[in-house]
């Protein structure tokens, strides 16, 4: 017999040893006002016993229930925190940086550009195609005229075997200065330097000693929108001036007829020329202007016709051949 039967079996024993057999018997009739009193009293003497015994009874199944629960209930976790309703989140409204198809409305000109530089507008990319961020201040100078031609190439042309010198910045930077500029007098690459999607390279010449001559470095990036992809062309998108600079106008701003060109050189007897091109609306030539001394201003009011992206180019020479050093920028009309 359990610890809990034992406890029940008692309590009914000792409610019954309170009841005897004068409780059990009927009353007597009241026969005064005060006699009915004396069987309720009786009913009461026994009642209360087994109420109590009851109340016990009571007490024990629900101790016993409760141990019984704790021992085979599954522990309880942390205590769950109220369920609160959730508010409707706000409808978001989706603001659309290009459209679904290309359209030939040309984007504002942004307005700043990484590390406090000049920025350029981005009309080139067309909203055609995705480009990587930062190339969006940088002007398209050449091979490319936008980045539809450069995934062209990349995705078609290339594969296919045609102008593999795309896939090499030293190729491509003195194809640009050869070919675009018409510097041949220009033979050589001098250096290079190539970080990811960005290169530096140096072209020049030999001088009549056979010492290689750096004209210039010019820069070049990826045309791409993935970051290590090298199956994308380079691209032309200016140069690192040093010694012979192109200051004004300013990388990527937008130009109209006449603008002034100018910089600074270091430099005796130099002679300046100054062109104007783009891929497909001719060349403007100006010059030469005469300059020189040390970081020398140098300036000119130059006309010209084009539209759209613009090369300026400026070099001086004659000391040992017309072309000893060169600087380029990238400007556009709209």
């Amino acid at each position: 017999m359990s610890d809990i039967d034992d406890r029940m079996s008692a309590a009914l024993s000792a409610a019954a040893n309170q009841v005897n057999e004068n409780d059990l018997r009927p009353a007597d009739p009241p026969t005064s006002g005060t006699a009915h009193i004396q069987p309720m009293r009786r009913h009461i003497r026994w009642i209360a016993p087994v109420l109590a015994a009851a109340a016990v009874v009571g007490i024990t199944i629900g101790t016993a229930a409760v141990v019984h629960n704790r021992h085979t209930a599954a522990p309880a976790g942390p205590a769950a925190s109220p369920t609160l309703p959730r508010p409707t989140p706000a409808t978001p409204t989706t603001i659309s940086t290009a459209p679904d198809s290309p359209t030939p409305t040309k984007p504002t000109p942004t307005s700043s550009a990484p590390g406090g530089g000049t920025a350029v507008n981005c009309y080139f990319i067309d909203f055609r195609c995705p480009v990587p961020s930062n190339f969006v201040f940088y002007q398209p100078l050449w091979p490319f005229a936008d980045y539809v031609q450069a995934k062209r190439w990349e995705t078609v042309d290339g594969p296919n075997g045609h102008a593999p010198w795309h896939a090499d910045a030293g190729l491509t930077a003195l194809s640009f200065t050869t070919g675009y500029l018409g510097f041949r007098d220009i033979t050589m690459v001098t250096s290079t330097s190539i970080h990811g999607d960005q290169a530096h390279i140096g072209v020049g010449y030999k001088n009549p000693n056979g010492k290689p001559v750096t004209a210039a470095v010019l820069h070049l990036v990826r045309f791409t929108p993935t970051p290590g992809n090298t199956k994308a062309g380079w691209e032309v998108v200016g140069s690192d001036d040093t010694t012979f600079s192109l200051e004004s106008p300013a990388y990527g701003s937008r130009v109209s007829s006449p603008m002034t060109v100018g910089g600074h050189i270091t430099g005796v007897d130099e002679a300046i020329t100054v062109w104007v091109r783009t891929l497909s609306d001719g060349v403007t030539k100006l010059g030469p202007i005469a300059a020189g001394g040390q970081n020398a201003p140098w300036s000119e009011t130059v006309p010209f016709t084009q539209t759209g992206v613009l090369t300026i180019v400026a070099s001086t020479g004659g000391h040992v051949q017309q072309h000893e050093r060169f600087a380029i920028q990238g400007v556009h009309t709209d």
